[in-house]
């Protein structure tokens, strides 16, 4: 019987080697590479510790395969699409390896190519068409500038961060691409999540690595951090009075300090408590969640991640603006059900850095629903109408029957008095968010204090707001009254009760200094109209100023605010018809609207130094300010005047050509140059409103009658002022 030769043996250039039996054979013969030289200026682009893992992980894979007899082939194929997916998360020239050095630098080349691109524009317009009306050619060459600019943001992979705001002009976006500052604020933003994304990509954000954000955002974010503070430390306010304080400590007496910012929002959140408990409202707690195809990877029972096939891609903004639409479909879709509610809810990472929503909510426990086609409305119950809803948007829209969606996806639970407040049940989160007070461990036992530094690292990274009212009055108004003082208000008949009552819930440490602040919240909410009061029916809100200077790009500056308006009604005297019948009594009162600006005071913004030059560079900005001003009010009346002169002298050659056709002239006179008065020449008060405004500024500083030891001695402003 002929033998039957062995699968691979005695076939290939091996064949006449005693002793070979194989692919095994094979191995010893191979040299294993040990490092991909061909990937070094691809891997050279990205931080060590990441070079270092993929490097790593490579010759893994190339061993394994040595072992099959099988060349590095397919190892070198894994690591390019490892660096090609890396390459899809870069733009701009951006590199995960560039300090704020380089940023800057590519700041800088990328204002000089936007300016150069408009100058040729402009340049060349000008030339080829210069027949045309100057109006008409500058509306050309600024579309022309901004379709340029657009494409060249296109191509260069940046077309979603084009400036676009709502009072944003043609001319102001221009501005802005040409101005270098600009492009180092859009480039460390930009350079930080392709920092992250890159991470994201590799694995290495998840919680056997590093959980909510890399290990290299955690130290720019530290960093940036630490840069902020020192150039707070080192910068002055200086008031108009001398006082003069560090910009740190400023900061510090701020909701910008965690430990502020920590107890107003428990402050918020115990308020609408107290309002719950007053009204009978239900309370009512939930986890929201993304779908599985937005997690890069998914745990095993013993909390080993493992990756996820079905992971889209998706970014954790991407995934935030989710949950956000999906919230604004499901509170229109409340509103049609007659269903209101309020409350609070933060937002968190998972260990792979996706977000997910915790809700903590009230709402009255009936509500009544508008039958449409029976002009009616039925009494429902809220809960179930608040349960549907949130599977309804939450889990029913997006592959509601994968595995594990019904369990994770929306988890609602009744807030159990047993176990705590409703405060308590959001406390850990806030606190998690914040500062980690009075936690020791999250809920993976990592330690607090690096969890609570990257939760916030990961917000500013991915510009995620991490808390957020539902419903309620504006926390901004609440602040503004906290400047007032209740009993500097004035006199009751011409101050709104609601304006009066406001004030007095917000300081309420002041008349009731045993009370816990979260009672002040709940009297100012309802003072406000109720935790489900809709926004037009608010009674305080804020009194806004419109800045006369523009911003450094040539647009109107944002309002300003200045203090508050409330709407409500003061008490009058009884009706005359009433007095005379003898039947008046009291309690008569007429509708009223009361403005109250807040108390504030100018500061300046310097280095650190003597605060008697900061107020002296602060005048002389002032009175260079005036000296503009009175130049500007100068040209407007002689401009007026010359129109004046221009019309009378047109009269005087119509009344020329044109004689009278009767013997009698009626004409009125054309009054003369030196008989002009202010009514003639059409100059209102207000044009000298803003002069008379930094003159009580400067009144404080220096003694304008003296004229002496001032910035304006041997200036006769005197007579200007009082003739306006």
């Amino acid at each position: 019987m002929r033998a039957v030769k062995k699968k691979g043996s005695g076939i290939g250039p091996f064949a006449s080697i005693s002793g070979f039996s194989g692919a095994a054979a094979v191995a010893p013969l191979m040299a294993v590479p040990t490092s991909p030289h061909w990937a070094q200026p691809r891997l050279f682009a990205l931080p060590q510790r990441w070079a270092d893992k993929m490097a790593a992980s490579w010759r893994g894979i190339v061993e394994e395969l040595a072992g099959k007899g099988r060349t590095h082939g397919a190892a070198d194929v894994w690591l390019t699409r490892r660096l090609d997916e890396l390459e899809r998360g870069r733009r701009a020239g951006i590199r995960p390896n560039m300090g704020d050095s380089d940023l800057c630098q590519l700041a800088d080349q990328e204002a000089r190519d936007h300016a150069d691109h408009h100058a040729d524009i402009e340049g060349r317009y000008r030339v080829v068409w210069a027949h045309m009306p100057a109006e008409y050619l500058a509306r050309c060459i600024l579309h022309k500038q901004v379709q340029t600019a657009r494409w060249l943001m296109a191509c260069r992979g940046v077309a979603d961060l084009w400036p676009d705001g709502p009072d944003m002009t043609d001319r102001g976006r221009l501005a802005r691409l040409r101005d270098p500052v600009f492009w180092r604020r859009v480039f460390r933003k930009a350079h930080a999540r392709t920092v992250e994304s890159c991470a994201i990509r590799l694995g290495l954000v998840n919680g056997r690595a590093d959980p909510y954000i890399s290990r290299e955002s955690l130290d720019i974010a530290t960093k940036r951090q630490a840069a902020n503070a020192a150039m707070l430390k080192h910068t002055l306010a200086v008031s108009e009075r001398g006082d003069e304080m560090t910009l740190l400590e400023v900061a510090e007496r701020s909701v910008s300090n965690p430990t502020i910012r920590r107890g107003e929002l428990m402050t918020r959140v115990s308020g609408f408590e107290l309002c719950a408990d007053d009204l009978g409202h239900v309370k009512r707690w939930a986890v929201l969640t993304c779908p599985s195809r937005m997690h890069k990877w998914k745990h095993t029972s013993n909390g080993a991640p493992i990756a996820n096939k079905k992971y889209d891609g998706t970014q954790p903004r991407a995934a935030q603006q989710y949950l956000a639409q999906q919230w604004r479909r499901l509170c229109a879709w409340w509103e049609r059900q007659g269903l209101r509610v309020y409350g609070f809810r933060t937002t968190e990472p998972h260990q792979d850095a996706t977000p997910h929503w915790n809700v903590l909510c009230f709402f009255a426990p009936m509500t009544e629903r508008v039958q449409l086609k029976k002009l009616c409305k039925l009494p429902t119950d809220a809960v179930t109408v608040f349960d549907a809803g949130l599977r309804r948007y939450f889990l029913e829209n997006d592959h509601p029957n994968e595995p594990g969606a019904r369990a994770h996806r929306v988890k609602i639970e009744a807030i159990d008095s047993s176990k705590g407040s409703a405060a308590a049940y959001i406390a850990k989160y806030i606190a998690k968010g914040v500062d980690g007070f009075g936690l020791d461990v999250d809920l993976f036992g990592n330690n607090i204090e690096r969890t609570s530094r990257a939760v916030v690292a990961w917000s500013r990274v991915w510009g995620i707001r991490q808390f957020q009212q539902i419903g309620g009055p504006p926390v901004t108004v609440w602040r503004e009254l906290r400047r007032l003082n209740p009993d500097n208000l004035g006199d009751v008949a011409t101050v709104a009760d609601t304006l009066r009552d406001a004030a007095a819930a917000v300081n309420l440490k002041l008349t009731e200094p045993d009370e816990k602040r979260a009672v002040a919240w709940q009297r100012y909410v309802m003072t406000q109209g109720g935790p489900t009061c809709k926004r037009a029916a608010w009674t305080v809100r804020m009194l806004m100023e419109q800045r006369e200077k523009a911003n450094r790009y040539g647009e109107a500056s944002q309002p300003r605010i200045v203090g508050v308006v409330g709407a409500g009604r003061v008490p009058m005297a009884a009706p005359a018809h009433l007095v005379a019948r003898g039947v008046a009594g009291g309690g008569y009162f007429r509708p009223a609207m009361t403005a109250i600006q807040s108390e504030r005071t100018e500061w300046v913004v310097i280095s650190k130094g003597s605060a008697d030059d900061a107020i002296e560079q602060h005048c002389e900005r002032l009175q260079g300010l005036i000296h503009a001003m009175d130049a500007q009010a100068a040209r407007d009346m002689a401009l007026r005047i010359e129109q004046l002169q221009k019309r009378r002298e047109d009269e005087e050659r119509l009344r020329e050509a044109l004689p009278p056709w009767t013997r009698v002239n009626n004409c009125t006179a054309t009054p003369m140059l030196d008989t002009l008065d202010r009514s003639t020449l059409e100059v209102s008060a207000g044009r000298f409103a803003p002069l008379k405004r930094l003159r009580r500024k400067l009144d404080r500083r220096y003694n304008w009658n003296s004229g002496a030891g001032g910035p304006f001695e041997g200036v006769d402003h005197e007579g200007y002022f009082s003739a306006a």
